[in-house]
């Protein structure tokens, strides 16, 4: 399920940080970023680039705070069945999931995440439809030229971009350094409202948050 998700996931990310299409596999090997000589990523030599771990203790803090002030209960973030926390926490990509209240499933969904060091595919499916959050922080090539990073790097903070598929829908964006997308495979995707129109797909990322027991130490 994550080699597929890997392999049919582009993401381009601004500011010389992460660029890179998203053909990751177990195997891959990183090479490290070196500080005399930078090194740009190539389609066969992917890099590692460090996560602003700084940023997810702070969103974490953040949330700790909002529990113990709210009104209202919090939203529920989905969790994998088939790991720990703990286990969770092994990857060195922030593990990031929708809310319950987000997916609007009855019976609430289960998920299962597939966690392999530098990547990891949480896999969620219910109710005719079955989606695919997916993160990384490997690069495997630059853009060609400033008008294709443009065009790739999406809207807003984190270079939104929400495209339509043969499936269904893709989500895109960048996060804490590292490249992330929400893909939405609806059974009938040609009238399903969630993979038609954009606003499902939205309110899932919207929603995203960090799973419980994500990594909490300082960057390399």
């Amino acid at each position: 399920m994550q080699g597929r998700a890997a392999r049919r996931i582009a993401i381009i990310l601004a500011g010389g940080a992460l660029a890179g299409v998203m053909a990751c596999a177990a195997s891959a090997q990183p090479a490290r970023l070196g500080a005399a000589q930078p090194i740009r990523p190539q389609p066969d030599t992917p890099i590692a680039v460090d996560v602003d771990w700084q940023a997810v203790r702070q969103d974490v803090l953040q949330r700790q705070r909002a529990g113990f002030t709210a009104v209202r209960a919090m939203p529920r973030p989905v969790i994998p069945e088939n790991v720990t926390v703990e286990q969770g926490g092994e990857t060195e990509v922030p593990i990031l999931t929708p809310t319950q209240e987000a997916l609007r499933f009855n019976p609430l969904a289960g998920a299962r995440l597939y966690a392999r060091g530098d990547f990891y595919t949480l896999v969620i499916q219910g109710e005719g439809l079955l989606i695919e959050v997916f993160g990384t922080r490997l690069a495997h090539a630059a853009p060609p030229d400033a008008l294709t990073a443009r065009h790739l790097r999406g809207a807003g903070a984190e270079g939104y971009r929400s495209t339509p598929t043969a499936y269904g829908r893709e989500i895109t964006f960048n996060r804490y350094n590292a490249a992330y997308s929400i893909t939405l495979e609806c059974e009938a995707p040609e009238t399903d409202p969630r993979c038609t129109a954009p606003e499902y797909g939205e309110g899932l990322w919207a929603s995203l948050q960090l799973m419980p027991g994500t990594r909490d130490r300082e960057a390399p």
